[in-house]
């Protein structure tokens, strides 16, 4: 996975302005599936590369110097991979596993919001089915006490509605600041990594091309 496509999986948590981890849970997902496919990469590199050592002490022992010093760059580079699934897990991984716990919170204030709604329309048909009744067909401060009911019921939904409000915009300036700083250090890991990689492969490179031909 490139970083042009963790950063396709990050843009499509960033529209889903709704408390919903559904996006969050396939960007991670995702990046850990790559992540685990860079560190079979540095495990079959680094067999190969104790394979090349091996083959260049046992068939070409002249050689065996300049092999492993190349290998152990193309080593160095292995190692850097490595280092960098950790970061990614760090930056990448653990931010958005936090928003997901974040996520079931603010699902729950939500829940609470739209339980007391619902308590708040029961109680309003309670008191209208009420009123609609002859007033000697009710018993003494019926009507008053399914009044007091309505009145309880909005203040409480009034209260909900407003924590849910809250825990919601909170929620989303905080993912919305989580996923900016999580690109950001995305781009930074995958660019020093690139640049590491690129500058120890030069090396290799010149390595070989100074190493005079085998008589």
């Amino acid at each position: 996975m490139s970083f042009k496509k963790i950063k396709e999986k990050i843009d499509n948590i960033t529209v889903t302005l709704t408390p919903s981890s559904g996006a969050i849970n396939q960007a991670i997902k995702e990046v850990k599936q790559y992540l685990n496919v860079e560190l079979s990469v540095v495990k079959e590199s680094k067999e190969g590369i104790n394979a090349f050592k091996e083959y260049a002490e046992a068939e070409t022992p002249s050689l065996k110097g300049t092999i492993s010093a190349l290998a152990n760059k193309i080593e160095r580079i292995e190692n850097a991979r490595e280092e960098k699934v950790a970061q990614l897990q760090e930056k990448f991984v653990n931010p958005l596993n936090k928003i997901v716990e974040e996520t079931k919170i603010v699902n729950t204030e939500l829940k609470e919001a739209e339980n007391a709604k619902k308590a708040l329309e029961k109680a309003e048909r309670k008191l209208e089915k009420l009123e609609s009744k002859p007033i000697e067909k009710l018993k003494p401060g019926q009507l008053d006490d399914a009044k007091s009911d309505v009145k309880s019921a909005k203040a409480n939904y009034e209260k909900e509605e407003a924590q849910a409000k809250r825990a919601t915009e909170t929620f989303n300036k905080k993912k919305l600041d989580t996923i900016q700083l999580t690109l950001k250090d995305v781009a930074d890991i995958e660019n020093k990594y690139h640049e590491k990689a690129l500058k120890l492969m030069g090396a290799v490179a010149t390595k070989v091309e100074k190493e005079p031909p085998i008589p």
